[in-house]
Formats: structure tokens, C-alpha cells, sequence
């Protein structure tokens, strides 16, 4: 999820409401897009392994991530 490789119509842009800071971006561009009913399609991307880095993810982001879809979930 937290790959960066996202596509969207304009149209769809225009109808979510994007209000992320951070990582919690792709989680939020997420939770609208299944909320307003859009359809959601995987497409394999090839990409290179990263060369002398690792993930800048760290665990506290994933925990942010998820209370973040939790509060998108219940928020009207």
C-alpha cells in the first residue's frame, strides 16, 4: 500500500477529499476511494530492489496508519 505507485482518474480526484499528512497519504487516498464506491485495480509494476537503504517506514508509522484508517472508517 505504502509503495508511492498510485494512478487516479481526474475525475475521481475531484470527488475525494484528501486530508493526509505523511505516510498516512496513501491509506487516506484509499479510504475515500472504497467510501465513494470507486473501483480499485491492481496493476504489477517492476521496479528495482532499493540499493544500500532499507524501508523509511518505521512500526509507529504503521500503527498512525492504521489508527488513521480506523478514524476514516467510523468518520461520516
Amino acid at each position: 500500500m505504502c509503495s508511492g505507485f498510485w494512478a487516479f482518474a481526474e475525475s475521481t480526484l475531484e470527488n475525494i477529499s484528501i486530508d493526509a499528512e505523511g505516510f498516512d497519504l496513501e491509506i487516506n487516498l484509499l479510504a475515500e476511494t472504497i467510501k465513494k464506491g470507486y473501483e480499485i485495480m491492481e496493476v504489477p509494476v517492476n521496479y528495482r530492489k532499493r540499493k544500500g537503504g532499507s524501508s523509511k517506514l518505521k512500526f509507529i508509522d504503521g500503527i498512525f496508519i492504521f489508527l488513521r484508517l480506523i478514524k476514516k472508517r467510523f468518520k461520516k
